[in-house]
């Protein structure tokens, strides 16, 4: 029994590892395709239709890495937002995902289209966004993350910080960012709830 106990502690283990990986796979998966708020922009004027266009990078690396485009859906050439996201879990926050920013991003236009482009890049040449990891914690089918704090300054926003919540399920992606200024004033993104998107098949 004594030699018994060691096998089980360890099997549980093995479980428990491999539980928190197929949680990432999971998101990974869900977090790539094709979304559009068509329908909600359809429903309620105020919101714009857009499109976030993701797909998964250096495929390679024991990482999960996506690069994401964001754009109006009548101009999805010209995107307004690019970032590249890695998934990880961290030994004491759980699931988590890291914002980078590209250097020189008008290069990378359409990259969803043609991600071999980023062939030529690696996570050392990013530029990491202090303050952005969304952290997440799934409910039921869904994966749900927010930022914390205050410290989330893009650069290629104006706004003092920001802030981010993500729903991210199978076939849908709700969307919700703000900008604060110094006096803790809303100055960008919409106030009651975020984008909805859904997945394009």
């Amino acid at each position: 029994m004594n030699y018994l106990y060691p096998l089980l502690l360890l099997l549980s283990i093995s479980a428990c590892t491999s539980h928190q990986e197929s949680e990432e796979e999971e998101l990974h998966g869900y977090f790539q395709g094709t979304f559009n708020s068509k329908e909600q922009s359809q429903q309620d004027s105020t919101y714009y239709d857009i499109t976030i266009n993701i797909v998964p990078i250096w495929e390679e690396s024991e990482d999960y890495w996506v690069y994401a485009e964001q754009a109006l859906s009548n101009s999805v050439e010209n995107p307004y937002t690019q970032k590249i996201y890695r998934i990880d879990r961290d030994e004491e926050e759980g699931l988590i995902m890291e914002s980078f920013e590209i250097d020189n991003p008008k290069e990378y236009h359409g990259g969803w289209k043609a991600s071999e482009i980023f062939d030529s890049l690696s996570p050392e040449d990013l530029i990491p966004m202090p303050g952005c990891t969304i952290y997440f914690r799934k409910k039921d089918d869904k994966f749900l993350g927010e930022t914390r704090g205050k410290e989330c300054i893009s650069l290629s926003t104006s706004s003092h910080y920001s802030t981010v919540q993500l729903i991210i399920s199978e076939d849908k992606l709700i969307s919700w960012g703000r900008g604060y200024n110094v006096e803790e004033q809303q100055v960008w993104g919409k106030l009651e709830e975020g984008y909805h998107l859904k997945k394009i098949p």
